[in-house]
């Protein structure tokens, strides 16, 4: 699966985790169609190994920016305490 899932020219990002979800991994697909086909072939590939299998579709509310990762911790926190409510 981590092969499948490193070669994969579709897969934006993939990885395991600690907690409820034993690994996440996002998808880019042309269509519903492609990404229904590929969620089919995985589950038969690595059906055997997957207890659960979860898939939530994705509509992008804001375009993709590493610029987050340019701010210091002072400008998090001042953002922060602009949306903090005033009674914390």
């Amino acid at each position: 699966m981590k092969k499948y899932l490193t070669d994969a020219p579709f897969v934006v990002f993939s990885g395991s985790t600690k907690g409820g979800l034993d690994w996440i991994t996002i998808r880019a697909f042309p269509s519903v169609v492609i990404a229904d086909e590929e969620t089919d072939i995985f589950r038969n590939l690595f059906g055997d190994i997957i207890q659960t299998y979860q898939v939530y579709d994705f509509a992008p509310t804001k375009e993709v920016s590493l610029h987050a990762l340019s701010y210091t911790e002072k400008e998090h926190k001042e953002f922060l305490k602009e949306w903090m409510p005033p009674f914390l």
